[in-house]
């Protein structure tokens, strides 16, 4: 098993690599990637992600890290639905709740534009995205990635998943997040620790 450093390492060799950094190595697919982990090590994963934009900036990777989870508080505060919704919580179900904060916050109209804005904002060559576990079941990350591919197509996007991504026969990839909650089928991202360079 390897350890932490080692991780990090092989993990910073790809990110900085020519060929993941210039799209060459998900030809002629989208630049999306995926690295999976245990929803455990959430401490441990936030400390590598910030060492990692910090050491890919320091050669000359400017990196464009997105928490989605405050991306999200930030679309409802822009909106002023935040502290509307958090005055009428008890009032209604989890079901009502949940349906409500998926219609604020719909991928396409929302979120995409979000994030593309966030793009244009800040000079990067790589586009991290973050928090996709707090944001359960609000944001799910395949739905996020189906809406992606016409936002980000020019650089490589890497999400940090808690939970597992892998292959299930007859069906294609799929992403468990947690570890328990299977979202649909049909992924076109790479599992990043299985990328060679």
């Amino acid at each position: 098993m390897p350890t932490i450093p080692e991780i990090f390492q092989r993990v910073l060799s790809i990110l900085q690599n020519q060929f993941f950094l210039d799209c060459s190595l998900a030809k002629p697919e989208v630049p999306f990637y995926i690295y999976p982990y245990n929803a455990s090590k959430q401490a441990e994963m936030d400390d590598m992600v910030k060492n990692l934009v910090s050491n890919l900036a320091s050669k000359g990777v400017p990196v464009l890290e997105i928490n989605l989870f405050n991306l999200l508080l930030d679309c409802m505060k822009k909106n002023d639905d935040l502290e509307w919704e958090l005055e009428h919580e008890q009032e209604r179900s989890r079901e009502e709740m949940l349906a409500e904060l998926q219609g604020i916050l719909d991928v396409e109209t929302e979120i995409v534009p979000a994030i593309r804005k966030l793009r244009e904002a800040t000079p990067h060559k790589l586009l991290f995205l973050t928090g996709i576990g707090a944001c359960y079941p609000v944001l799910r990350a395949h739905v996020l990635l189906n809406n992606l591919f016409s936002v980000v197509n020019d650089v490589p996007l890497v999400m940090f998943f808690p939970g597992e991504y892998c292959q299930v026969p007859g069906s294609g990839a799929t992403l468990e997040l947690f570890g328990r909650f299977r979202g649909d089928g049909y992924y076109r991202a790479f599992n990043l620790l299985e990328t060679r360079v």
